[in-house]
């Protein structure tokens, strides 16, 4: 982000960021008992009622995106979902017997292709297919990558390796997907270690990296979404501005970029834009905006972003949880939106019920 865009945000916010150390983000917001549980990577939170989570659609399939598409099952789009653990994760969500099954035969396609084009040179890339026993699906090597895709009920898992690195190794994390992974239903929240992806649940020994961006929607409040990102904490570059690693600059980045297509302003309710506050057991900072969107509509934003510790003994991630508000899509459905008092409770009720996930060996 240029300096001056930097600059003409923090105005938009309200005023130099500050931060205080009375403000700091103690809420007494106990989780009410009627909420449900679910978990995200390696952490779990807690959710008023019945959600959506969003997962891959056919639609996203056909879009070629870094970080791959991803929606609700209705299209409606999370742009911030991302999944990742020793390589590429994409979950597609149920389909019938029909639509899976010819999805499944697409995919295989496309490894008959890389199959073919390696025997068709002579001194081409080795290529070969993978045993996924236990699971039906198939897997295979090719261009020095692993690749899986496992059906999974009637959802489909896939991923694809990390390149550049030892034959050995890439066998191991191959392996650890494979002999790990298993079908998880919504709310289910698996008591030994392992990583949690929507559907879908990879146990380990609860110290592989993972980079896990989930989100939700509220079925009583489709008007709010809710994502929770949970990554191993970043190394800083010793090159870099270590300032883009603190939560004030990734917060200040993403209210900037945020529909930055279909908003008038975004700005801070509070005086001072940003509160200290503790998700688990990383620091960081809250914010709690007003969204003024183009057609005049008034929406509310609430967003956590801590830093972590990649060098604590216990696991300290990187951690950004956020719940914005969207009346459209309430209205469209003849629902009403909100209001901006429950919101901001039930959002900071929500980052107070985020937790690392209770394991046993």
């Amino acid at each position: 982000m240029s300096k001056a865009f930097s600059t003409a945000f923090k105005f938009e916010l309200g005023g130099a960021l500050l931060i205080s150390g009375s403000l700091l983000g103690c809420h007494a917001h106990e989780t009410p008992s009627r909420w449900k549980s679910d978990c995200v990577g390696r952490m779990t939170v807690a959710v008023p009622g019945d959600v959506d989570v969003a997962a891959a659609t056919l639609a996203d399939i056909q879009k070629y995106s870094d970080p791959p598409s991803s929606s609700f099952a209705d299209q409606q789009p999370a742009p911030w979902s991302d999944l990742g653990y020793l390589g590429g994760v994409r979950v597609v969500h149920g389909l019938d017997a029909a639509k899976l099954n010819d999805l499944l035969r697409r995919w295989a396609d496309g490894r008959d292709r890389f199959r073919n084009d390696a025997g068709a040179k002579k001194n081409g890339v080795p290529y070969r297919d993978l045993s996924v026993t236990p699971h039906e699906g198939f897997a295979f090597q090719a261009n020095g990558l692993r690749y899986l895709t496992i059906k999974l009920g009637d959802y489909i898992f896939s991923w694809n390796g990390y390149s550049g690195i030892g034959d050995a190794r890439a066998q191991d994390e191959f392996d650890t997907v494979l002999k790990g992974l298993q079908p998880r239903s919504l709310y289910t929240v698996p008591a030994v270690p392992g990583v949690c992806f929507p559907y879908a649940f990879i146990r380990d020994e609860g110290t592989k990296r993972r980079y896990i961006a989930m989100t939700y929607r509220l079925r009583e409040h489709p008007d709010v979404t809710i994502m929770l990102k949970d990554q191993n904490a970043v190394e800083i570059d010793p090159n870099a501005n270590p300032a883009v690693y603190e939560p004030e600059s990734i917060s200040n980045s993403f209210w900037s970029r945020y529909n930055s297509t279909n908003r008038k302003s975004v700005r801070s309710v509070w005086s001072r834009p940003y509160r200290h506050i503790k998700l688990a057991n990383s620091k960081g900072l809250e914010s709690f905006v007003k969204i003024l969107r183009k057609d005049d509509t008034v929406d509310y934003g609430y967003l956590v972003v801590t830093k972590g510790d990649p060098a604590a003994k216990e696991d300290t991630p990187d951690l950004m949880l956020y719940v914005i508000q969207d009346s459209n899509n309430a209205q469209a459905k003849g629902v009403a939106p909100m209001e901006k008092e429950d919101f901001l409770s039930m959002a900071q009720t929500i980052a107070a019920s985020v937790k690392h996930r209770a394991t046993s060996p």
